[in-house]
């Protein structure tokens, strides 16, 4: 039965590696504009995601190289942000 559990997770791993490439086949670009430092946008495929922080330099790079493997949103984090300004 372990040999079982192995091959299951051996067709996880490459059925995830599967999909990261596809989401990167369908990468178009990412801009980060040096006047604007806080915000990178991305294009794959149709979807356009803009990503705002802080010390985003290796986040951009990590795209540039297509080595990002996930991103999470934290939406209560804008929130907090939305609350905090005035």
């Amino acid at each position: 039965m372990a040999g079982n559990d192995q091959d299951e997770h051996q067709e996880h791993d490459e059925q995830h590696e599967h999909e990261h490439e596809r989401t990167w086949m369908r990468f178009a670009g990412a801009e980060w504009d040096h006047s604007d430092p806080a915000t990178i946008r991305v294009e794959i495929g149709d979807w356009q995601v803009v990503i705002t922080g802080h010390n985003l330099e290796s986040l951009f790079r990590a795209i540039e190289n297509a080595r990002l493997a996930r991103l999470r949103a934290y939406p209560e984090f804008a929130e907090k942000l939305t609350r905090a300004t005035p």
